[in-house]
């Protein structure tokens, strides 16, 4: 630690979980981007994060467009057994109720699972309005297709946070069988029209042939100590002036102005 200026992560949060007193003691910034934990990077501490937590996701307006919209009144939670899966769900339970919404059923599953289709019959479909989903990786490519291949997205609503079915490796992956999904997060589309987004959606494509979905954050990542450094001079050593540099960054990022 004695020669770290910046840290960067954990990436994970039950890493994140298990880090986090030490990470604040340490008294150096550390800078962080997708984790679900709502009391992660509290004012005045050492850490920033940069990306949105569940709690900030969710808003009034969303889930009233759930709500009245969509017309779901009624759902069931399906996600991963994992603290990143269990937060998003509990910040979507939380603003759902305040809307008047009511949970029917939560159901997690293992991060390694093979077979969904072993549990759709657990499912109460004929109570609830719609599933809502929190998962990603291989576990999200399996329930997609699988629920495309059993017939449940034809038979109930399936709603989820975007590294679910709109994440850049997912889609790509389940192609069709994610029609009739709806997912939500705070990255822009790929046409999403901003000079800013446009210069790192070229640079990203050109790299790797897919748009910055998630790369966003690693983004704000980067810049956000890159000004900070610079607001400083270049002098890192002093911890004070480089964390008050840090909380007042900012800058027009792809997703918009930012600052904390």
């Amino acid at each position: 630690m004695d020669k770290i200026d910046i840290g960067f992560g954990p990436q994970v949060t039950f890493e994140a979980q298990a880090a986090k007193d030490y990470l604040r003691q340490s008294g150096i910034p550390w800078i962080t981007s997708d984790l679900a934990l709502p009391d992660w990077a509290q004012a005045g501490t050492n850490i920033f994060h940069v990306g949105p937590i569940p709690q900030q996701v969710f808003t009034d307006e969303m889930l009233k467009y759930v709500y009245d919209e969509l017309g779901v009144h009624k759902v069931i939670i399906y996600s991963m057994d994992h603290p990143g899966g269990r937060l998003w769900s509990q910040g979507f339970i939380d603003y759902f109720k305040k809307v008047g919404g009511q949970v029917v059923q939560e159901l997690y599953f293992p991060p390694d699972i093979v077979d969904h289709a072993v549990n759709f019959p657990k499912l109460k479909t004929s109570e609830a309005d719609a599933i809502v989903s929190a998962q990603w990786g291989a576990a999200a490519i399996r329930f997609i297709k699988q629920a495309d291949e059993y017939g449940l997205t034809r038979k109930i609503r399936i709603l989820g946070e975007a590294s679910f079915a709109e994440d850049d490796t997912t889609l790509p992956a389940v192609g069709k069988a994610a029609l009739g999904i709806i997912s939500w997060y705070a990255f822009p589309p790929p046409d999403y029209d901003s000079p800013s987004y446009k210069r790192l959606k070229d640079c990203v494509m050109a790299k790797s042939g897919l748009p910055p979905g998630t790369a966003i954050n690693g983004y704000l990542e980067a810049r956000t100590a890159i000004e900070a450094i610079k607001a400083v001079n270049g002098n890192v050593e002093d911890k004070a002036a480089l964390l008050a540099a840090m909380r007042k960054v900012r800058f027009d990022s792809p997703q918009g102005p930012f600052n904390f």
